[in-house]
């Protein structure tokens, strides 16, 4: 009763929808079976930096150190000859651009378009690496060249002085710094560490001494501004090792002076708000889950939405004497209790709704709370997630999976690869390493890709519980014809069978799973339960509503007067086809295939229009018309197609009624779909 073509059909409608995702929405994936599972999706988390904000950084400008105190904000162009300036100029990931390697073909080509030569080289980027690292490179007014003539890496001043970059330790997610060992042209034997990263790491690196004692307060004022914070330390009496390729990351990386910090501003994409405002009215839960400071992730959250003006913010973090609290972002006075949800305002104290709380944890918070705290509250309270690490990350898409959410994960760099990995549905922002983990790849680089991808993933959901339902129905209702035939002592032919199969069925299933998606969003996705409520009972539903017709139209049948009922129980070996009973139950049953493809193929939330997917409609008309012309044209036209099909000639006035039994049954399948089940379905979700 189940036919073979029903994988096959499946697979169709998941190629349909990823050639849908990459040619409109320019999103590819390498594991289309994801793309149902995409369309449940109740929690969307994303990393900040390059996925919510744009990649591109506006450089601000430097705090410097002066007498353990911060200098107001300096223009890099204003900062003279320094270790702050050499920290700069030395402590990236860039690679130098060979414009040499261009093919001359293209080169001659670029030049013919631009008018000029000149202007091919001159529009490429010199440097490739970090987009933080170029900007602020670029910055310093430095040149940098690649070990290619020379045995080490090397920046130059705008003096000409060389200064040798000797050892580098790349950006590690986990550790949240670099560092770099240089040697100055006019030096000694002394090598110089300069190391560069967030400002919690790098503070634990550096002497306590060299620390001013704002350095907390600082950070916090300019991330609630926005900014995106890096901090300089460096170490300036490292002596030269007779083999310094041994050097590890533990003995350059400590006992380090504080130089200052980085600012950045990362303004949000412009479609950022959008996109979230569209997911949030899909019903779908928006979470941050960064390596940036947790005030700067509040100020971004508020600027796209995800955290709305009137609710009541809280950080949690690990204070100096290593208790846990939650604190107001503006006001440090203000703190909660988490377990009864009571607000301490200096000398108020009140309760508030928990659906009134927004809480950012910070990765120390978070160590705290993942074994101790109730696992509801990360996902009842808790909207942002800041300064994690990789494999932090992917705890927390973890924990949100335990509590039966479907999770999807946005982000696009090496430090997002394992949340990714771990959600339901990762979609990578770039074509670097998130990509390479990450079952859905945006070229378009807009979190708006996301919003397509559930949406298209809704409407292939929806197709593919369309099609389940239509070839269950497909196979139960040609079973129970053949049954029925038994009973009356005939059976189907073999053209019968051929036409139901291979005209009735196949196309009309083929179109049915190229349905198109909604260009809207559905706040509730569609059911995924094959033993569902609203499952079973449409399908239950409609085979009863089939079966009540075919046995309408032969109690019609009995009552012609000139009716003799053929014999008693056949089997398939000495049945007849020839019998006025085979005639009536393959034309009944055959007006329920179309009719039913049309009533699974509503549309409404999850699809568009059936009558804007012209195959379907095409195939569908084409059966009606099939059929009609087999119930009023052939019987009087062509006794000898009847008889080839094995059809009996029945009166007009039978027809007439027959007909009129087939539109009942029609018109009880659409009021079950379209009002029975759908209501159910509403039902179902809004008690969920």
């Amino acid at each position: 009763m189940v036919p073979p073509m029903l994988p096959t059909l499946f697979q169709i409608g998941l190629v349909t929808s990823a050639g849908i995702l990459q040619n409109s929405y320019a999103v590819f994936t390498t594991d289309s079976s994801r793309i149902p599972l995409s369309g449940k999706i109740q929690v969307m988390c994303f990393d900040k930096t390059g996925t919510l904000t744009k990649d591109d950084l506006d450089m601000v400008g430097v705090l410097a150190v002066q007498d353990q105190s911060f200098s107001p904000i300096l223009k890099v162009s204003d900062i003279k000859e320094s270790p702050l300036l050499l920290s700069l100029a030395c402590c990236h990931q860039l690679t130098e651009i060979d414009t040499s390697i261009l093919d001359q073909e293209s080169h001659i080509f670029m030049s013919k378009e631009l008018e000029s030569p000149g202007n091919f080289l001159v529009n490429l980027p010199k440097y490739s690496g970090p987009v933080v690292d170029v900007k602020i490179f670029d910055s310093t007014r430095y040149v940098y060249h690649d070990m290619r003539d020379e045995l080490f890496a090397c920046v130059i001043d705008g003096n000409g002085k060389k200064t040798e970059i000797l050892k580098r330790f790349d950006f590690d997610p986990a550790l949240q710094r670099m560092s770099v060992v240089v040697k100055r042209e006019d030096s000694n034997d002394e090598l110089v560490i300069f190391c560069k990263g967030s400002p919690e790491m790098i503070k634990d690196c550096c002497d306590p001494a060299t620390i001013p004692k704002n350095y907390s307060k600082v950070i916090k004022k300019y991330s609630r501004d926005g900014c995106y914070i890096l901090a300089l330390a460096f170490n300036p009496f490292f002596k030269k090792k007779t083999n310094f390729d041994s050097l590890t990351r533990s003995k350059v990386e400590k006992n380090l002076s504080f130089l200052g910090f980085v600012l950045l501003r990362n303004e949000l994409k412009p479609d950022t708000q959008i996109a979230i405002q569209q997911l949030k009215n899909g019903g779908i839960l928006p979470l941050i889950i960064t390596g940036d400071n947790v005030y700067t992730a509040f100020y971004i959250a508020k600027q796209c939405a995800i955290i709305p003006e009137e609710k009541n913010c809280f950080i949690g973090d690990v204070n100096e004497s290593g208790s846990l609290e939650f604190v107001d972002p503006f006001s440090s006075k203000k703190k909660l209790n988490i377990d009864t949800f009571e607000v301490q305002d200096r000398n108020d104290n009140f309760i508030i709704d928990k659906s009134d709380v927004c809480i950012g944890l910070t990765a120390a918070a978070w160590e705290i709370l993942r074994h101790s705290k109730d696992t509801s509250f990360f996902i009842d309270s808790v909207v942002i997630y800041a300064r994690m690490k990789p494999l932090q990350k992917e705890a927390v898409v973890q924990r949100v999976s335990e509590l039966n959410y479907i999770v999807g994960m946005c982000g696009d760099g090496a430090n997002d690869c394992a949340a990714l990995s771990a959600a339901h549905c990762g979609i990578a922002l770039s074509e670097a390493e998130a990509s390479v983990v990450s079952p859905f790849t945006a070229k378009s680089l807009s979190i708006l890709s996301v919003v397509d991808l559930v949406r298209e993933a809704q409407g292939c959901l929806a197709n593919s519980f369309a099609i389940f339902k239509y070839t269950i129905i497909y196979g139960m209702t040609q079973t129970i014809q053949a049954l029925m035939c038994y009973r009356y002592g005939g059976n189907l032919s073999e053209v019968q069978y051929i036409m139901i199969d291979f005209i009735l069925f196949l196309p009309v299933a083929y179109f049915l799973s190229k349905s198109y998606s909604s260009s809207k969003l559905s706040s509730h996705p569609p059911t995924s339960k094959i033993f569902g409520p609203s499952t079973l009972l449409s399908i239950f539903g409609q085979l009863a509503i089939i079966v009540l017709g075919l046995t309408t139209g032969i109690l019609v049948l009995a009552q012609e007067y000139w009716y003799i009922p053929h014999g008693l129980k056949s089997t398939a070996q000495d049945a007849r086809y020839d019998i006025p009973e085979v005639t009536v139950i393959w034309l009944v049953g055959c007006l329920a295939y179309p009719t039913t493809a049309l009533v699974f193929n509503i549309g409404s939330f999850w699809r568009k229009s059936n009558f804007l997917n012209l195959g379907l409609m095409f195939c569908i008309c084409l059966s009606y018309a099939l059929i009609e012309t087999l119930w009023w044209i052939f019987p009087d036209w062509d006794v000898g197609l009847y008889g080839f099909l094995k059809l009996v000639y029945l009166p007009a006035q039978l027809r007439v009624k027959i007909l009129f039994v087939g539109i009942g049954m029609a018109i009880a399948q659409a009021i079950w779909e379209y009002f029975v089940i759908s209501k159910l379905s509403d039902y179902l979700e809004n008690r969920d």
